[in-house]
């Protein structure tokens, strides 16, 4: 399902002019064109020199409503996220040389809010500024001017936008002489039009029984689905993922469409989306696999801003930036916990005496980049999550549009993990439904294992061939024990971090015990080493590995096994399992070997192969069946693979 990259003018009504047709609105909407709410408060602005404050629930496209009336007046606009600036960032003072060339102290006002033409100031995130913010835009808001200038040519129209509720990220009632300084409407979700833009971004798909399942619910219920949320859920749905995806995560649960009276609690989740997936026409999923995959793909692909949740060392942070890079971006990696958007963006003063505002170097560059916030749950500041709310929404900083940004992709820890708790930062509804695509995942949904059998070897080898052959020989060896000894519970606490540590001491000659997490007064992960320890003493080769280097052995005993089950049925698991836990560069490399074992395996083994697995895992079973059934031949299949892939 196509549909159009992201926009700040997501939840915009469409201009009259500018309608088109489309599967929800097939003829022309007979309230299109008439003022809405906003435009009728913001002419009011203009037309009395008034600050109009529109105050709302999160995700009814407030902000892009307004946006999108200024364009339509011919206003130039000058967006302001209060949330995201200092004191300084619009008017600082600084020396400059009078004509008589002394030295003397100048305000210096920001250019943006000297465009040369008529113009508005959209103050967005009002409510999350600073205190000093807040008190230095009383100014802008009442006198429509700022410092000491006598006046803001060409300056036609205020407009001050925010959320409000402890639930949204605002625990403080504005000051009254801040709020005296301006009209305040507070707006519902429809007074925003966002039926008319989700129509026309998804034009070729007819809504109309969305529309209907969403008015249908209670007012707690479309709080949590907000537009905004109804946005992802129809993304994720329309292409392929679980509609749960499209829900927000806070604190590392994901959002209920829940509501409780008298203490009881009357869970709709599965209900209501369902509903939506059958307006849809499309099956209600639970499970997606190789699901961190393709939501990254999704986020490269179409513009998006998506969060991975999932515990440390499992590898999200290494398989973004290897997607990234392969797509042939340019991966923008900021660490949270060194990074505030303070830091991204600093004002400076210029030659013509006013502030020009300057992006950091990697956000100006014309090559197409992805930002990776890594660390996300761990900012460097309590602010910073406000603070992040203009670039994962509007795709802006300081009100200069990222045009190069082609994806964000925000990696953070659950605030619990094996019992213990992370000290992570605690994010709102607000801030958490900016994300199109939020999935949680574990060890298991991240491929990480190809990483450790192919790069890592590399890592260590220092070019060397045999230092790497060894490394990898480690490596198999540290895996298949992973793999093979240890339960679900136990692999919980050996993370792909710990893999790589185990395998590095034992190349050392070092003690395997201290690379384990360390969990405080002498204690360790509470995971036996001994068959780790007994495997590498004696250097066994990965259970696949060792199969193929005897394959004429292994193939007289299933072929025993075939004609005598009872007796050669051990033979025949050893055979499924080293199949089953094999890598997929393992089983390429062996392609020949496996489609031979896989022959004398019981049809009710060979389908579990397809059973909860990567799509990539999935191409390569059918190219071995394809084989088994004799329509092709393996080296028929691997050469076409080499002229495809180069592999």
């Amino acid at each position: 399902m196509a549909t159009k990259p992201h926009q700040d003018t997501l939840f915009a009504q469409a201009a009259d002019d500018d309608w088109v047709p489309n599967a929800t609105f097939p003829k022309r909407p007979p309230a299109l064109g008439h003022p809405l709410p906003m435009e009728a408060w913001i002419d009011h602005g203009i037309r009395r020199r008034r600050t109009i404050s529109f105050i709302g629930d999160h995700g009814t496209g407030k902000t892009s409503r307004a946006k999108q009336y200024i364009r339509e007046l011919g206003l130039a606009e000058v967006y302001v996220n209060l949330a995201n600036i200092t004191p300084d960032d619009k008017l600082c003072v600084a020396p400059v040389r009078t004509p008589e060339g002394d030295l003397a102290l100048r305000q210096l006002i920001m250019e943006d809010l000297l465009p040369g033409q008529p113009f508005a100031i959209l103050l967005d995130d009002a409510n999350h500024a600073l205190p000093k913010v807040k008190n230095q835009f009383m100014q802008v808001t009442n006198e429509w001017t700022i410092g000491n200038m006598p006046e803001l040519e060409g300056l036609t129209a205020v407009i001050m936008l925010d959320n409000e509720g402890a639930a949204e990220g605002i625990r403080h009632q504005e000051d009254l002489a801040v709020a005296d300084r301006k009209v305040t409407v507070r707006l519902h979700a429809n007074d925003t039009g966002w039926r008319y833009a989700l129509a026309d971004k998804y034009r070729d798909v007819d809504l109309s029984e969305v529309f209907a399942v969403w008015d249908s619910l209670s007012k707690d219920l479309r709080f949590v689905l907000s537009p905004r949320t109804l946005d992802h859920v129809l993304y994720c749905v329309l292409n392929g993922f679980s509609p749960l995806h499209g829900l927000p995560i806070i604190a590392g649960q994901r959002v209920r469409l829940a509501t409780t009276v008298d203490g009881r609690t009357d869970d709709r989740t599965e209900e209501v989306l369902s509903k939506i997936c059958s307006a849809l026409g499309k099956p209600y999923r639970t499970e997606v696999p190789d699901l961190a995959r393709k939501a990254i793909k999704a986020a490269l692909t179409d513009r998006l801003a998506i969060l991975i949740e999932g515990p440390p060392g499992c590898g999200k942070t290494a398989l973004t930036k290897d997607m990234v890079t392969k797509t042939g971006l340019r991966p923008v990696y900021y660490s949270m916990p060194f990074t505030d958007p303070e830091a991204l963006i600093a004002p400076m003063p210029s030659k013509d005496g006013t502030l020009k505002a300057l992006l950091a170097s990697e956000l100006t560059s014309d090559d197409p980049y992805a930002i990776i916030w890594d660390e996300y749950n761990r900012p460097s500041s309590p602010a910073a999550f406000a603070k992040l709310m203009e670039i994962t929404q509007q795709w802006s900083l300081g009100g200069i549009d990222l045009d190069g940004c082609r994806a964000q992709i925000a990696l953070c820890n659950p605030p619990e993990w094996q019992g213990r708790r992370m000290q992570v930062a605690r994010n709102n509804i607000a801030q958490a439904d900016r994300f199109t695509i939020s999935i949680q995942v574990t060890p298991d949904d991240i491929p990480a294992n190809e990483w450790l059998l192919n790069v890592w070897p590399d890592t260590v080898s220092d070019g060397n061939p045999a230092t790497r052959e060894r490394a990898r020989s480690v490596i198999e060896t540290v895996l298949e024990w992973w793999k093979s000894d240890l339960g679900d519970e136990q692999r919980q606490w050996i993370t792909k971090r710990t893999l790589v540590r185990l395998a590095e001491l034992h190349l050392d000659g070092l003690p395997l015990e201290n690379g384990k997490i360390y969990l405080g007064d002498g204690e360790f992960a509470p995971v036996p080493l001994i068959d780790l320890e007994a495997r590498l003493a004696n250097r066994p080769m990965a259970r696949l590995t060792e199969i193929v280097r005897d394959l004429d052995t292994w193939l007289e005993r299933m072929e025993v096994a075939e004609s005598n089950p009872a007796v050669g049925l051990h033979d025949v698991d050893q055979v499924h399992q080293a199949l089953s836990l094999s890598e997929l560069s393992q089983l390429w490399d062996h392609f020949e070997a496996v489609c031979e074992l896989t022959k004398r395996l019981p049809a009710k083994l060979k389908g579990t192969f397809f059973a909860n697995t990567s799509q990539e895992h999935q191409k390569l079973w059918i190219a071995v069946m394809t084989v088994v059934g004799g329509t092709k031949t393996a080296k028929q299949i691997l050469k076409e693979r080499a002229a495809r892939t180069g592999a």
